[in-house]
């Protein structure tokens, strides 16, 4: 399922049903200075997301979205392979229709690049 981010609210922060638990998404825009130039400054622009579970407390705290790679995938699981209860049981990442990896950024968000939305189960 595709997550319908409207970009001129970010940051934007939201409630996803998982399974049977609430979960709140917080989208958060980044940017930062690449040059030196005080007259033309350019910036960079980067996606981050936190997640809070149904008690507001922070279980994801300024996760890079990364061009398919499913937010905080080094938590959903422990070494053992065990899924990490405290974590939502799905995938959450930022793709392209046509599958060529580009940046996640604020210009290329619902214009090249999507954020999906999978149940585990």
């Amino acid at each position: 399922m595709r997550i319908n981010l409207d970009k001129s609210l970010i940051p934007l922060k939201f409630t996803l049903r998982v399974l049977d638990e609430n979960f709140k998404l917080h989208f958060k825009e980044h940017k930062m200075l690449v040059n030196d130039d005080e007259l033309n400054p350019v910036f960079k622009s980067r996606l981050y997301l936190d997640i809070y579970n149904e008690d507001d407390i922070l279980i994801l705290k300024n996760e890079k979205m990364v061009f398919g790679v499913p937010v905080g995938l080094y938590l959903s699981r422990d070494k053992n392979n065990n899924v990490n209860p405290e974590f939502p049981n799905a995938y959450i990442f930022p793709f392209s229709e046509d599958g060529i990896e580009r940046e996640v950024n604020f210009d290329s968000l619902n214009d090249t690049v999507f954020i999906e939305f999978i149940e585990r189960e």
